[in-house]
């Protein structure tokens, strides 16, 4: 059981790093796109720059090429930035549009998808 749980495990922390600050600069760039109101820019840009930052921390590595925070301190970064999306999309929902809550919620979505499917410690 223990095999199952974690097999999926295949993304290295540098690689989860390139693809959370991708996933944040769209998230910053979707208000823009599909010109939502107000509300839902404030809400979108707050998360974006929420993920960004944590991206950011996940790449940095000391001289040595470790990384300067402990994986598993990132992975508890991931886990509250999950749930701070999650309750920033109801709360754009309820401010904004669904329309535009129901978006930050598949971005909510997609962080979790990408936090479960991590290595967070060395092979």
């Amino acid at each position: 059981m223990w095999f199952v749980m974690t097999a999926g495990r295949q993304l290295s922390l540098s690689a989860h790093a390139a693809v959370e600050l991708l996933l944040g600069l769209a998230t910053g760039a979707l208000p823009f796109l599909f010109g939502l109101g107000a509300a839902a820019t404030v809400g979108f840009l707050v998360a974006a720059a929420l993920i960004v930052t944590v991206a950011i921390d996940g790449g940095i590595t000391d001289e040595r090429g470790l990384a300067a925070i402990p994986p598993l301190s990132h992975r508890g970064m991931d886990v509250t930035l999950v749930v701070a999306l999650a309750i920033g999309a109801v709360a754009v929902a309820l401010a904004a549009s669904t329309a535009a809550g129901l978006a930050l919620l598949a971005v909510a979505f997609a962080e979790l998808l990408l936090t479960v499917g991590t290595r967070y410690a060395a092979p």
